[in-house]
């Protein structure tokens, strides 16, 4: 190989030792590598330079790469960085690039000697199984003249059921050895080498060649294998009907985890069992030919019948199903399924931002089924491909999975991620049913309050585009390392968008413009905000907020929490915060604001829920009579005649779950509001408790626990049919990750822990449909009643929601615990919010669960005075954590503050802009600066808009905050101790003493409105 490449050089001026980026010139890692190099474009060579028994190795991300060294020959390694062994006793590690052919030799004791052994190849496929390489030969000294050497052109190519070897070019004029050896990499199918013909002539070469499926290689050594002295030789063999899947390449047949052998059921379903595989990969997986195949046409797309050959593992496929594409402006929708199925019933604006990017939608048969390819059109880049198979369509089991042509993964919720892009070099399942769960730096996988099934994701070019699968079921998205996903939902239908981009930011404003943009905010919402739960009286909570506003602290929003309601009745006030309405008024004399939180479950002998009946408003209800327990039913008035489906949350008696999807319900639910508000007075309401929250559905040997009434009277709980055929709504066949995820031993869970029972009705559909669409359907309602309360933009906080909330309501990130790691991933969490086009979103500040400290407090008023929600929020029984509790953390707070209410004329005008085009506010660094791949791998940092930078500490005993100013930008400091002073760029350490803001830093070329701050922001 170096003699070839030496020729080159020596004929067309190319480089031998050529560094990474001048192979991936656009790779800015490889740009910054100087510690690999590369002979050519094929082999890769990372050094050992220090006593390490390691180095941290940098495999391009636009490549495949194999190994070439003997403990690990032929294994595929993960593209991006990471650790290989380097010991002295080992070879380096090198590799060969997908789609490149190596030529080489046996080695001797000298060159002369090593020439005269039989030639070998090494031959690694690319993605499109494809390689091409290229051999010099010479009598190695003469002069080079023009008819002195052969040059050899080789080229290989493989499907699923054929591969082709050819040598073309020019033959050399000088003795050339045979080619007895081709070893091949990456090859997906099960070779079939009783059928090979050698230049036009049969020939078995089953007795000098072998595969080996677990490390994907064929090995060929067969004596005289080609004589390549002429031009013009080839090899070609057939493959077995089943092809063998590449483990980084497969769709799991039988997803649900099992602790037993899955060979015999693998089998049963017409699925491949490796019995290999380890790791976390699949090994019982569809073939690619499985799932439907083409049979006919409509006026807007194809009748898909079921492929014979591989059952759906968990139901019948329905057949026929229908495929159709169409588009909204440069929106591309696809929709796949039969007639007449559930789809989630939203008013969406489903409107387009057109940037002049175009997707196409290609059918292809290539695999014997039905798949589809969408692709951009002025790269021909392929996004979403789903000729990896897979394609399954039962009533309770529908899944879809494509190749997405892309490592760089964004956004799914709503989960806790401590990395913003999502790692894809391993099998990974994100479920989405919306559940009161806690985040918790600590783990992982869980799915949490919301659901958002949409992702986005940068192309190799650094294009973006963004991926939204509509449905409201409980579902789940398997990311894997091909890279590709696995989608599966259990009810619904298939209703997927693809939005084009091409930057990051316009894929959100495509969203936006779809699902609806995000309402803004009132200017006082902007302004610090303090809760806790667990004051014992109005008078505890007003001496908390007297000590801050002592302590020279900005403040604008006083939070009442459910110790404000009359045993947690919703609409109520306490014997001890009866005065609250006069302090709702001191509040608005000083332009301060209150807002108030309320639960959706309402006691069902309440005057509030009276009403409701009376004025026919709708609740949750059982869908026949003879699953109502008669025995519950029957201790209630109001209800015992009903199939209301009663539970149990906070309040001391059963309650009922308003049916927010019902015209009658919305007015009552506003009529309430009015009232309450004509009475108390509040500007804002916080939504909680809205997956919906039931307390101890299905545990019948424990008693819900209301705290500070550990002596209530015991309450039966909501038990849901775990047997018979409604069973089958709360344990389906496939319970999905939002179930086993939580499942712990012999514990087990169901889809209804925590929450109502799957069949459940409302007016617009069964619970088992429409959970995760609860919060949304509130927030609705509450929008309304607060907007015909006060006649003005109202604050609305929601713990859960859905694609669209945005336009009715902001987020807290939950009830998050007071730690270091939660902190950390609360920068995360904001930003995949922006994605969500969910702008208004914030942590719970210092932590809500367990007990701060008074650093951590302290850093994380530094933090989230840049959260556009900023609260400080605390659960009951934990240390007080208001800022004023330490001198220390009051001056943070009071300094951070004033910085904040500066430049909220800033990030007022930043949330305009997202209200009228869908725009981000808070923004992550790439979207910004798309072609830094530095920007893409930062987790820490973020940005306001396109003009301010936040790198925040969030470790502890910090100092020092090692941060990434983006190369593009010149950089300026907005922080008193070093105003003006410019900064970076690259990867630099900026000073963070405790005492002083983060560093916060102002891009060059733009300009920040602010004002001299005075608190309450209304005097701002």
């Amino acid at each position: 190989m170096p003699n070839m490449l030496h020729y080159f050089a020596a004929v067309s001026g190319s480089t031998v030792v050529r560094p990474l980026f001048f192979v991936f010139p656009s790779d800015r890692l490889a740009r910054d590598n100087d510690w690999e190099f590369m002979w050519g474009e094929a082999m890769l060579i990372i050094p050992a330079l220090d006593m390490s028994p390691e180095v941290y190795a940098y495999l391009p991300q636009d490549a495949s790469w194999y190994s070439l060294r003997d403990p690990d020959y032929g294994v595929k390694s993960a593209s991006g960085l990471e650790h290989l062994n380097a010991g002295i006793d080992e070879v380096l590690p090198v590799f060969i690039r997908g789609g490149c052919i190596i030529p080489r030799q046996a080695p001797e004791m000298t060159t002369i000697a090593s020439r005269k052994n039989p030639l070998e190849l090494v031959i690694a496929l690319n993605d499109s199984a494809e390689a091409s390489g290229t051999l010099f030969w010479d009598d190695g000294e003469s002069p080079i003249t023009e008819n002195c050497c052969g040059i050899y052109q080789f080229k290989m190519r493989a499907n699923s059921t054929h591969a082709e070897f050819t040598v073309t070019g020019n033959a050399a004029n000088v003795p050339i050895p045979p080619l007895n050896v081709i070893d091949i990499f990456g090859y997906d199918w099960q070779p079939h080498f009783e059928t090979a013909v050698v230049n036009g002539v049969s020939r078995s070469l089953s007795s000098c060649a072998s595969y080996d499926s677990s490390k994907r290689v064929i090995s060929i050594n067969c004596t005289n294998l080609l004589n390549i002295s002429s031009v013009g030789q080839s090899i070609s063999w057939s493959n077995t009907y089943w092809e063998i899947v590449d483990p980084d390449k497969r769709i799991d047949c039988l997803p649900a985890p099992r602790t037993d052998s899955v060979g015999n059921r693998c089998a049963q379903v017409g699925c491949i069992y490796d019995n290999n595989a380890n790791g976390g990969v699949p090994a019982c997986y569809f073939p690619r030919r499985s799932g439907y195949v083409k049979t006919g046409t409509t006026t807007d797309g194809v009748v898909l019948e079921r492929y014979p050959g591989v059952a759906n593992p968990y139901g019948d496929n329905m057949s026929p199903i229908f495929f159709k594409y169409s588009q909204i402006g440069s929106t591309v929708n696809i929709r796949i399924g039969p007639e007449g199925r559930y789809e989630p019933p939203l008013s969406l604006p489903r409107e387009s931002y057109d940037t002049g990017e175009v997707l196409v939608v290609e059918q292809s048969t290539e695999t014997g089924v039905f798949a589809f390819k969408v692709k951009r059109l002025s790269t021909n880049q392929s996004i979403w491909d789903t000729t990896i198979g897979g394609l399954m369509f039962a009533d309770q089991y529908i899944q879809i999975a494509a190749f997405i042509g892309s490592s760089e993964i964004f956004g799914l919720g709503e989960h806790t991620r401590s990395r913003f892009r999502h790692v894809v070099n391993n099998y990974t399942t994100w479920p989405m049913f919306s559940r009161d769960q806690f985040p918790s730096s600590s783990t992982s996988y869980q799915n949490l309050y919301g659901v958002y099934p949409f992702y986005l994701a940068v192309e190799n070019d650094h294009k973006a585009h963004g991926v939204l699968i509509l449905n409201s079921n409980a579902q789940e998205l398997m990311i894997g390392p091909a890279p590709h996903i696995v989608y599966r939902t259990i009810g619904g239908m298939l209703d997927i968008y693809f939005f084009p981009g091409p930057r990051p930011e316009d894929v959100v404003r495509q969203y936006a413009a779809f699902v609806g943009k995000p309402a803004l905010p009132p200017y006082w919402a902007f302004g610090y905000q303090l809760c806790k739960y667990g004051y014992k009286s109005l008078t505890e909570l007003k001496e908390t907020i007297s000590e801050v506003q002592k302590a020279g602290i900005p403040l604008d929003v006083v939070y009442a929490d459910i110790d404000h309601m009359d045993l947690y009745q919703d609409f109520t006030l306490g014997q001890n915060w009866k005065e609250l309405p006069t302090y709702i008024k001191e509040l608005h004399d000083q332009s301060m604001h209150a807002i108030l939180i309320f639960d959706p479950a309402i006691q069902v002998d309440s005057e509030s829920f009276e009403r409701g009946i009376n004025k026919s408003a709708k609740f949750v209800e059982w869908e026949r009579n003879d699953q109502v327990p008669r025995a519950i039913q029957d201790l209630y008035p109001l209800v015992n005649n009903t199939k209301i489906m009663l539970g149990t949350v906070w309040p001391l008696k059963h309650v009922a779950f308003p049916d927010f999807t019902a015209p009658q319900t919305r007015e009552w639910w506003k009529n309430e509001i009015l009232r309450f508000h004509k009475e108390v007075g509040f500007d804002g309401m916080w939504i909680d408790m809205n997956e919906p929250t039931n307390i101890g559905t299905n545990e019948n040997d424990t008693q819900p626990i209301t705290p500070n009434h550990s002596n209530r009277p015991y309450i039966s709980p909501l038990m849901c049919p775990l047997n018979g055929p409604d069973s089958k709504y709360d344990m389906p066949l496939y319970e999905t990750y939002n179930v086993f995820v939580y499942e712990n031993g012999a514990e087990k869970s169901y889809l209804s822990s925590k929450t109502l029972c799957m069949v459940g009705m409302t007016a617009e559909g069964r619970i088992y449909d429409m959970k995760s669409l609860y919060g949304y359907f509130e927030s609705i309602a509450t929008r309304a009643g607060m907007e015909a309360a006060t006649s003005k933009r109202p604050a609305v906080i929601t713990r859960s929601s859905f694609p669209s909330g945005g336009h009715y309501a902001g987020h807290w990130l939950g009830d998050n615990l007071a730690a270091w790691g939660d902190l950390q991933v609360s920068v995360v969490g904001i930003q995949e919010f922006s994605i969500f086009a969910i702008p208004y979103v914030g942590a719970d500040i210092c932590g809500f669960r367990g007990n701060t400290t008074e650093e951590l407090c302290l850093r994380w008023h530094q933090l989230g005075a840049f959260y556009s929600f900023s609260r400080n929020h605390n659960d009951i029984g934990q240390v007080r954590q208001d800022p004023a509790a330490w001198p220390s953390v009051a001056a943070a707070a009071r300094q951070v503050y004033l910085f904040r209410y500066r430049y909220l004329p800033y990030l007022y005008t930043l949330h305009y802009l997202a209200a009228i085009s869908g725009s981000t506010v808070v923004r992550p660094m790439f979207f910004e600066f798309p072609n830094d791949d530095a920007a893409r791998e930062n987790n820490e940092q973020f940005m306001w808009g396109d003009a301010m930078l936040i790198a925040p500490v969030l470790q502890e005993q910090r100092e020092v905050v090692y941060a990434y100013l983006p190369r593009e930008a010149t950089w300026y400091s907005l922080r008193d101790i070093d105003y003006g002073v410019k900064a970076g760029p690259g990867s630099t350490l900026l000073n963070a003493p405790l005492n002083q803001l983060p560093p916060v830093l102002i891009r060059g070329t733009l300009i920040l409105p602010l004002l001299w701050a005075v608190f309450p922001n209304l005097f701002a």
